[in-house]
């Protein structure tokens, strides 16, 4: 989005659906200027964010693991906002990767290369889905350190970083398949089987995943690499059981990913700890704002493989940990035990940004609805792994639907970026500095990227006016007893 300059004199930005966290933090706005601005928005104006600050990750100890990985993660969601045909998304993402580790060369990249991939794939599209206009469903790649930086020296080391969600049909069909669940044992001992469906569901007894997100870790696991990336032909599990595997010989092995690939990043790394030929040893995991993957029994046996780890007194300074910010929504899901985690449930996300108003209150209702009665009929309790967690300042309470989505966003990608002190630049930028041969992509509406949250995509919901909504009698009834 272009700022127009009378806008900049006056110091106030006109900015359609994204709210400002203007209490003393710094808020990245790469991401708001990369996102194209839908017409059905309602504008409203906030007070310009200072420029970014960047936090002295050094004297934190977090250069040379945790805010690498989170780096690396950074570096698989750089086509988080694009739509295009897939042989572009492909020729994109592996110009873009290795420019970005070169950007992040001062947070501890200095001296990785993409060593698989970098990949994406996308869905058999449907007769009434364009190409050029959907985004890739799943971006994965390795990166190799021969002397990566750890809090206990420097090793050998692999990064498998996974993307989060980028596409409609990555939350419908990985993020929001939650009420199929799969046995996870089964799926593990078969990793080259397409999952199904669990019957005859023992919570108490059995280990469960979402099907969607075992449809994920399968892509994943399964999917080669093409034969413009490197180590064309092979897949991650091909490449990862070649590696040395003594313990005195084995490599260091990280899984790190944001939102969905927050949640893919425990359920991939335990997979293949589990494999009875070939098993990974020396895995660590760096998971950010995941949400819940599976039942107790998955977050037991989790831990068990992957002990937390703790490096120092910060929340990022802890090794197979969930960092997630307070005020994200979408770490709320799939959790419905407000008992045990009354902090982290889908039902907490009506209360994150205060006494939103009545109407807001009504449209946020229905997908939290529909989502718990999915969760219900999965006849499991979904349980979160182990986390971490950190708080932003309180962001101010949305008043309209579409400082909502704002604020959710805001919450979710730009606070992780400022707290880590890892701040990825603009596509664009890239391009200009590495003189990149760049195809031609388009950028996502601030509706089309809500459609790819876990509770919130509901086709049609962000059309839903605060206006509308306010006249809408019904609706106003279902809030009537709040």
């Amino acid at each position: 989005m272009i700022v127009p300059q009378a806008a900049l004199a006056r110091d106030v930005y006109d900015v359609r659906g994204f709210s400002s966290i203007v209490q003393n933090r710094p808020r990245c706005i790469k991401r708001s200027r990369d996102l194209a601005v839908s017409s059905s928005e309602v504008p409203y104006s906030f007070s310009l964010p200072k420029p970014h600050t960047t936090i002295d990750t050094t004297s934190h100890g977090a250069v040379g693991y945790t805010s690498t990985s989170f780096a690396t993660s950074l570096c698989s969601n750089a086509l988080l906002d694009t739509k295009a045909p897939l042989s572009k998304l492909r020729s994109s993402i592996e110009q873009l990767v290795p420019n970005y580790i070169s950007e992040f060369k001062d947070k501890g990249m200095a001296g990785w290369e993409v060593v698989w991939g970098p990949t994406v794939w996308k869905h058999k599209l449907e007769w009434w889905e364009s190409d050029k206009k959907t985004g890739p469903d799943n971006t994965w790649f390795i990166g190799h350190h021969p002397a990566a930086q750890f809090h206990d020296g420097t090793f050998d080391t692999y990064v498998v970083s996974i993307a989060g969600t980028a596409s409609t049909y990555a939350w419908l069909k990985e993020d929001f398949v939650v009420r199929p669940v799969v046995d996870f044992n089964e799926f593990a001992a078969n990793i080259k089987q397409v999952p199904v469906a669990a019957t005859d569901i023992d919570d108490n007894t059995k280990t469960y995943i979402a099907l969607g997100d075992a449809q994920a870790v399968y892509t994943l696991l399964n999917t080669t690499a093409p034969s413009s990336a490197r180590s064309p032909g092979t897949t991650i599990v091909d490449f990862l059981q070649n590696l040395p595997s003594t313990l005195e010989t084995a490599p260091r092995i990280v899984f790190t990913g944001h939102s969905l690939g927050g949640a893919l990043t425990p359920m991939t790394a335990l997979i293949l700890q589990l494999q009875q030929a070939k098993p990974l040893k020396k895995v660590f995991t760096f998971p950010t704002a995941g949400p819940t993957p599976g039942n107790k029994n998955f977050a037991n046996l989790f831990g068990k493989f992957n002990p937390l780890q703790f490096l120092g007194p910060a929340p990022y300074q802890a090794w197979n940990s969930n960092l997630r910010n307070v005020y994200d929504a979408i770490p709320q899901a799939w959790s419905t035990d407000q008992t045990d985690y009354p902090d982290q449930n889908i039902k907490h996300i009506l209360k994150l940004y205060g006494d939103i108003p009545r109407a807001v209150y009504a449209v946020v209702w229905v997908p939290i609805q529909f989502a718990l009665g999915l969760v219900d009929a999965s006849k499991i309790t979904y349980i979160p792994i182990p986390g971490m967690t950190f708080g932003a300042p309180q962001p101010p309470v949305p008043q309209k639907f579409s400082q909502f989505l704002g604020t959710v966003r805001d919450q979710h990608v730009a606070a992780y970026e400022d707290f880590l002190g890892v701040i990825p630049p603009s596509v664009s930028a890239v391009i200009k500095r590495s003189c990149l041969l760049w195809p031609t992509v388009g950028k996502k509406t601030l509706e089309e990227w809500a459609e790819g949250l876990p509770v919130f995509e509901q086709r049609g919901l962000q059309r839903s006016l605060d206006n509308e909504v306010a006249k809408d009698t019904q609706v106003q009834a279902l809030v009537s007893t709040r």
